[in-house]
């Protein structure tokens, strides 16, 4: 992975030193503004519900349980007053959090439930432990949500077990990713709005201003080509030297437009420059801004949150699979660098042009999690897996080449999605990616 560039390294003018200061905050504002997901306690606001008809001493003890239960749980959880009628519910109304919980404390609360899961905002979730008759009022609210279309999400604790407490945790991340994709700027490098979706506030740019910066002076150029040379490299210096100048005319436009992100539809730059955007991708990804290609903005969804959840994400088409070792085969000309880990990297041509430069990254074996979304955006497919081979060497497609193993039957997972590119990252964040397609209104299918 290509190291940061420090200023004093290099022999510059006065003018373009103070030039490479103030981009290199600017870059390491925007890796800060990502890694803010990681690092930060998500929120989570805990609402109990009771009925006015329950001994009054009897609900202190259990709320102090359910107090006690929360403190386990690394996040800043708040439990809220008990609520017992309608009127409760305006205090709400300013209380913000990346999950709400809403908990049945007794008997007697499914319509309070009920109308408070109308009100609340994505993602939430019900919640009922093992006595005072919640379980049967949150099963009763589950079911009057189900009459409204409306499938919520019921969980069962005995008020010690950590397996919910996780869960609640995963969920949480899902919200905070969607809080902090919601107003974030998204650059889109293309003549057309390909793949358009509206979850996305974008910023068009067109390909004859990233073009016009092209041969725009570098500050750090040699030392960045110098480390690309560090790979298997097998093409010629000068297309190297062009696909290094698109990657800092690509960040030039991030910076100047203060985005968080970039989609290029690649082939277009292609055909108008002959360039690939392939080794652009791999380091800005590297650097902690996503880069999604060919302007997928629907798989882009995916590719942000999960890039915002382990740190790093991988697009791949799928180009076969295998119903008798279980498994799919995910290609395409890009990767980042750093999830290599220790495995080979190398800079081929670009498979479907033989032009320019592509990248062939071995990717670690390992659990993953793969996830798609239908062309019409209307759903999030997930499923969970292993990658158990990369670097397959296979000359007829795109350079990096993964193999993974599903949990799941193959086929049942290829009937399920609709649409052809998957994005994958290492651990499992099923649960994650549920709240997040709750919250940007999508429906989720976890094939199991």
């Amino acid at each position: 992975m290509l190291q940061p560039i420090i200023a004093s390294e290099l022999i510059l003018s006065k003018a373009h030193k103070v030039l490479f200061i103030l981009r290199s905050m600017r870059e390491t504002a925007n890796r800060l503004a990502l890694k803010v997901v990681f690092k930060l306690k998500t929120s989570i606001l805990v609402i109990p519900l009771a009925s006015k008809l329950h001994p009054l001493e009897r609900l202190k003890a259990r709320i102090d349980e359910v107090k006690a239960y929360f403190e386990k749980m690394d996040a800043k959880v708040e439990v809220y007053e008990v609520l017992s009628s309608f009127k409760d519910f305006e205090k709400l109304e300013s209380v913000e959090a990346d999950l709400y919980v809403i908990m049945f404390l007794t008997g007697g609360t499914s319509r309070l439930g009920y109308r408070l899961y109308l009100q609340l905002p994505h993602p939430k979730v019900l919640l009922a432990h093992r006595g005072d008759n919640s379980f049967p009022s949150a099963m009763e609210a589950k079911a009057r949500l189900k009459l409204r279309g409306l499938d919520a999400e019921l969980y069962l604790t005995d008020l010690s077990s950590l397996t919910v407490l996780e869960k609640l945790k995963q969920l949480s991340l899902g919200g905070r990713i969607f809080k902090a994709l919601k107003n974030a700027k998204v650059g889109l490098v293309s003549s057309f709005e390909r793949w358009y979706t509206d979850r996305l506030k974008l910023v068009n740019v067109r390909p004859e201003e990233l073009l016009k910066i092209l041969n725009e002076k570098s500050v750090g150029f040699e030392t960045y080509l110098r480390k690309l040379k560090a790979y298997k490299v097998f093409v010629k210096e000068d297309a190297l030297a062009d696909a290094l100048k698109l990657y800092f005319a690509l960040k030039r436009i991030v910076e100047d437009k203060g985005l968080k992100a970039i989609a290029v539809n690649c082939f277009e730059i292609i055909k108008l420059k002959g360039i690939t955007p392939c080794i652009a991708f791999a380091l800005l990804n590297d650097e902690g801004i996503p880069a999604i290609c060919e302007a997928d903005l629907n798989a882009g969804l995916i590719f942000l949150a999960l890039y915002m959840l382990s740190g790093s994400a991988w697009m791949g088409n799928i180009t076969s699979y295998d119903e008798y070792e279980n498994t799919l085969t995910l290609a395409h000309c890009t990767a980042m660098f750093k999830l290599a880990e220790g495995g080979s990297v190398s800079l081929k041509t670009h498979f479907e042009t033989d032009q320019s430069v592509s990248v062939d990254v071995e990717l670690k074996q390992g659990k993953v999690t793969l996830a798609s979304t239908s062309l019409d955006g209307g759903f999030i497919a997930v499923t969970t897996g292993r990658i158990v081979a990369s670097s397959l060497g296979r000359p007829d497609l795109c350079r990096t080449q993964v193999k993974v193993k599903l949990n799941v039957p193959v086929s049942r997972y290829l009937k399920e999605i609709e649409a052809n590119h998957q994005v994958l990252a290492y651990g499992n964040f099923v649960e994650s990616l549920k709240a997040f397609s709750w919250a940007l209104n999508l429906k989720f299918k976890e094939v199991l």
